[in-house]
């Protein structure tokens, strides 16, 4: 079973997001830009196939939300097929970190 969790951060800045993410999880994630991740974007692939990806939430030049039910996240942590996703909530669950688990899909 694989599972993908979405995680929603509140902060000022993608950077600012970064910072907190990768200090949190104890990762370096690294800069990419793409259309379909609204642009600048961080990404890290995990070994196993895996990935984390953040970035914002709305898309400037598309003019449109990622994740429209989550309009009030400006940035979206996307963890897919971790080894350890509990391990990841409860990392991603402290208070430093301005973070919100929005929801968990499993296939």
């Amino acid at each position: 079973m694989k599972i993908f969790d979405l995680y929603g951060i509140n902060v000022v800045s993608l950077d600012e997001a970064k910072e907190a993410v990768e200090g949190v999880l104890k990762v370096s994630l690294n800069p990419h830009d793409s259309s379909y991740h609204c642009g600048a974007y961080y990404r890290l692939d995990l070994p196993d196939g895996g990935s984390i990806i953040l970035q914002q939430n709305f898309d400037e030049y598309e003019d449109e939300w990622t994740e429209a039910g989550f309009r009030e996240m400006p940035f979206l942590l996307y963890v897919s097929n971790h080894p350890s996703p509990d391990d990841v909530r409860e990392s991603m669950n402290q208070e430093v970190l301005s973070s919100t688990f929005l929801k968990r899909d499993e296939v």
